[in-house]
């Protein structure tokens, strides 16, 4: 599973599967439900994230992040290996703060890992965990799973 997130589109996406989308199903003014041929779910676009997600922190990948910043994932690995922009490890990944990006942009961020605060990490997973559950769930009862 895979959770994007376009920022410009106020719109999030959670990839479930790499199966060939066959039909979009309007499930409300929020939330699209992509479906593949057989009728498994492929993947959920929830729109006007902004709205109903308070204090929402978009973290970006390393290809995300490279996008934000209009460089290759090239540069950006190589500005992580040399400490030039903000960045946390969560395992063999690397995470990057939208808000931490723009102010290192702007000049006004330094870089320290002191800033990072594991349990409102960990708290946040948790609460968008439950989400998840609670829109599987609508899912399971509107296709009648």
């Amino acid at each position: 599973m895979k959770i994007s997130l376009d920022r410009e589109a106020d719109a999030g996406y959670i990839k479930i599967s790499n199966s060939k989308i066959a039909k979009t199903v309007y499930v409300s003014d929020y939330c699209n439900i992509d479906l593949a041929e057989d009728g498994t779910i492929v993947g959920i676009e929830l729109l006007f994230i902004s709205r109903y997600v308070s204090g929402f922190k978009p973290w970006l990948d390393i290809a995300s992040a490279a996008e934000y910043l209009n460089k290759s994932t090239i540069t950006v690995r190589r500005w992580v290996k040399e400490g030039k922009v903000p960045y946390y490890k969560m395992g063999k990944e690397y995470a990057f703060s939208l808000d931490e990006l723009e102010d290192h942009i702007k000049g006004r961020k330094q870089i320290s890992e002191s800033n990072f605060d594991y349990d409102a990490i960990f708290e946040k997973l948790n609460d968008f965990s439950k989400r998840l559950e609670n829109v599987e769930e609508k899912i399971k009862r509107l296709f009648k799973l």
